[in-house]
């Protein structure tokens, strides 16, 4: 039973074509682990072409922090980790900043209705606190008043803003470089891509080039 179940774990098959997969795909072969990527359409035919991809580290708990900040630091080096020719390598992280605006209390609801104001004061202080607790752990997170907030951004009004959180940090990805050159580095490694029509797309460096 042992070593039936050592050769089956040799072989490891990921349904789908985004940028997961091409990334397991790649970790998987690393480790010595036959992979068969199997894809209905196309590369990224998925949410991970469709996606927004923001990446932050703004969030209220410790180990999320932690956990995005080595996310954001781990695609900042994206093409050291996937061994990326110098002529292919492009940007897969856009580091330009998460902007977390608030409400000032007093203007978000008439005065009668107190529900309401004593919830976004305390939306305030919550995001207050989480940002002293952000950068006891290192995450280059501000503070903004209203006033700094409209000096850095002129189009935004501060009459009604209580402040703001900034991380110059954060941004976002840009999927398609991912999936694609996952897939590359997961091919050149040896894995297979089999396509809808049960195609096998093999690693583009074994097939012959013609040069000019």
């Amino acid at each position: 039973m042992s070593n039936t179940h050592s050769i089956s774990a040799e072989h490891v098959v990921l349904i789908g074509g985004g940028s997961t997969n091409a990334l397991t795909a790649v970790r998987l072969a690393e480790r010595g682990f036959r992979v068969t990527v199997l894809e209905k359409a196309k590369i990224g035919n998925g949410s991970s072409s469709r996606s927004a991809a923001g990446i932050r580290a703004q969030f209220s708990i410790e180990e999320t922090v932690i956990g995005m900040q080595y996310s954001e630091w781990w695609y900042a080096h994206f093409h050291q980790h996937l061994r990326t020719p110098p002529e292919m390598s492009q940007s897969v992280i856009q580091q330009n900043g998460y902007l977390f605006l608030y409400e000032d209390p007093e203007q978000a609801a008439p005065v009668w209705k107190h529900g309401v104001r004593r919830e976004m004061a305390q939306t305030w202080q919550v995001a207050r606190a989480n940002v002293a607790m952000q950068q006891l752990i290192g995450l280059p997170v501000e503070i903004l008043e209203p006033q700094e907030i409209h000096y850095r951004w002129p189009h935004i009004e501060p009459d009604r803003l209580a402040g703001a959180t900034w991380c110059p940090s954060d941004g976002f990805l840009f999927p398609q470089m991912i999936y694609m050159e996952g897939f590359r580095r997961a091919q050149e490694l040896g894995r297979r891509f089999a396509a809808r029509n049960g195609s096998d797309r093999s690693d583009p460096a074994r097939r012959p080039h013609h040069h000019s």
